[in-house]
């Protein structure tokens, strides 16, 4: 499902980014284009008269319609009953043994998880796009980062290191699309006993932003902000699984209906989204006013010790307080 899903949504992007070109094309040559249809495609054709207020074509067209509006009416009124009462095919389960392997508590509890999110296609398309797009900006990166780098700097002359913030703030921006903390306490319902912890989305973020930090040491001349880039996008992400974590216990949902209303109809897994995109958006537009002045091996030092004094407040809290919660829950 998340395959088909993913391979829908590139080809609608695609279609999309071609879109303005085939309508400058067919604006640029409608007579042509009108004359092919007329001869290779005439139901089109005549279709596309109604538009024009073509009696005929509209009569035509209606007639049509209709028609296919009587086969359509026919096929529902003879299938639909018992379409509506059968039962669906259910198969005998067969037991099977098989060994299990004993695990550490933090490896069955990073087990668990895993196996919740790969569990459910919602999950993963709603709460893990950024698994996929962190890799494919580190391909972009390698491919047209060298072009990107001039850009920047062309354009930010006078603010000198803004091609790894900005950079940075990319891959910050991006790896807040991962949002599996925020439900992942709502998702539990009646199971809530079951422990939760931050292991699976600091996991399925951390290690794939590991690709497009790696290639910016590719395309990226090799300064002191260099390897800070790493530690600010680390201490993000880190940050990122707190917060949404903190938000998931303070607003817990455990009565819903479809796993879609904590998953993408949450308060709080829109603060965890838009708050990270908003997070990406300071970062940098700090920069870009005063920050530059610091230079950017002081800034994203500077940054990343706030992000990690934060997190380790929200960590402080969940470990606390956000724990009491939960017993409540």
């Amino acid at each position: 499902t998340v395959i088909v899903s993913l391979a829908g949504l590139a080809i609608y992007y695609f279609f999309v980014f071609k879109a303005q070109t085939a309508i400058e094309q067919l604006v640029a040559n409608a007579a042509v284009y009108g004359e092919k249809i007329k001869g290779a495609a005439h139901p089109l054709y005549v279709f596309g008269l109604t538009g024009t207020g073509d009696v005929t074509a509209m009569l035509l067209s209606a007639a049509v319609i209709l028609a296919l509006f009587a086969l359509t009416w026919t096929l529902l009124s003879r299938s639909f009953l018992q379409i509506t009462t059968a039962s669906g095919a259910s198969g005998k389960a067969v037991y099977r043994e098989k060994a299990v392997k004993r695990r550490s508590i933090d490896g069955a509890l990073f087990g668990k998880e895993l196996a919740r999110f790969t569990a459910s296609p919602n999950y993963m398309l709603n709460s893990g796009l950024g698994i996929l797009l962190l890799p494919i900006s580190g391909i972009l990166l390698l491919w047209k980062g060298g072009t990107v780098v001039s850009l920047l700097n062309e354009a930010f002359t006078s603010q000198s290191g803004c091609a790894e913030v900005l950079l940075c703030t990319g891959v910050c921006a991006i790896a807040s699309m991962n949002d599996m903390a925020t439900p992942s306490v709502s998702l539990e319902g009646k199971s809530l006993w079951l422990a939760q912890s931050l292991k699976v989305q600091l996991a399925l973020t951390a290690l794939p932003a590991l690709v497009p930090l790696a290639c910016m040491a590719f395309i990226l001349p090799v300064t002191a902000a260099l390897p800070l880039v790493f530690a600010e996008a680390l201490a993000y992400i880190s940050f990122s699984a707190c917060l949404g974590l903190t938000l998931g216990v303070a607003r817990a949902n455990l009565t819903w209906t479809s796993e879609l209303m904590p998953i993408k109809q949450s308060l709080a897994v829109t603060i965890a989204l838009f708050g990270g995109w908003l997070y990406a958006i300071v970062f940098a537009g700090l920069y870009l006013w005063q920050g530059w002045k610091l230079g950017a091996a002081a800034y994203l030092a500077i940054v990343a010790a706030v992000t990690l004094a934060v997190t380790a407040l929200l960590l402080r809290w969940l470990k606390t307080k956000g724990a009491q919660r939960f017993a409540m829950l």
